[in-house]
């Protein structure tokens, strides 16, 4: 299938989508089941889309995605607390 008619095919679904969508909350629709179906299947087309699109691309051109280990650090962007200081003071009593 061409990206061209992929995309056409995504647009379908997303109309398709919309009407199941109002259809259910209009309770004219009663096969829920369809639309949760609908749904999962519009990431596929896209994923779909976007390999074919990459594909298409010169191998100078292609993205690759590197994935980076992040490390587990501390927020930083929160200060320290401070510690509540201790009285040290003695008061007398005359």
């Amino acid at each position: 299938m061409q990206p061209e008619d992929l995309q056409r095919e995504i647009r379908m679904q997303r109309n398709e989508n919309a009407k199941l969508r109002l259809s259910i909350t209009l309770s004219k629709e009663k096969d829920t089941a369809k639309f949760q179906r609908g749904k999962k299947q519009l990431p596929r087309m896209l994923t779909v889309l976007a390999e074919k699109e990459q594909a298409a691309l010169p191998a100078k051109e292609q993205v690759t995605k590197v994935s980076v280990p992040v490390k587990a650090t501390a927020d930083k962007s929160a200060p320290p607390k401070k510690k509540a200081k201790k009285s040290t003071s003695k008061t007398s009593t005359k």
